[in-house]
């Protein structure tokens, strides 16, 4: 069951400082995202195409996803984990640390979860929050990262 943050009005967020939200549903990361990925970003270090010579040379002997790519699953993670109603925006501001803790092999399934660690009033009513994510690899006792998420509501 994903426990996700549902709530009213964005100034009720206050109120839910320290929460835990999720984990989400798992998602499973397959060769065509990761190739796809490598086509657009132009990323196309062998460990992520190469799978013959992942066979050989990586610890499970499969190509391993682009971090930046399970990153950029972020947003979209954590908008099926929160719903906040009359918002106008819910845009990421940027991040305070991000460590890529595990590779996430091919066909690995991930899901996120966050912590609530800040909320602050700002200008113009916008709201800040730092969320604390999460990524998990089911089967893993490590997590694909872990990142400080900066996001302003308005």
């Amino acid at each position: 069951m994903v426990n996700k943050l549902a709530i009213e009005h964005k100034n009720d967020l206050i109120n839910y400082k320290g929460a835990l939200i999720g984990p989400g549903e798992w998602i499973t990361i397959n060769e065509k995202m990761i190739f796809d990925f490598a086509a657009l970003t132009g990323d196309n270090q062998w460990v992520h195409t190469d799978t013959e010579r992942a066979k050989k040379w990586l610890p499970d002997g499969k190509i391993i996803a682009h971090g930046y790519l399970t990153l950029s699953l972020l947003s979209n993670l954590l908008y099926k984990l929160v719903e906040i109603k009359g918002i106008q925006s819910f845009v990421n501001y940027g991040m305070n640390k991000l460590r890529f803790v595990h590779p996430v092999t091919v066909d690995s399934r991930v899901r996120l979860k966050a912590k609530l660690e800040e909320v602050t009033l700002m200008e113009n009513n916008t709201i800040q929050i730092l969320l604390d994510c999460t990524l998990e690899i089911e089967g893993k006792d490590k997590p694909a990262y872990v990142a400080e998420l900066i996001a302003l509501i308005q």
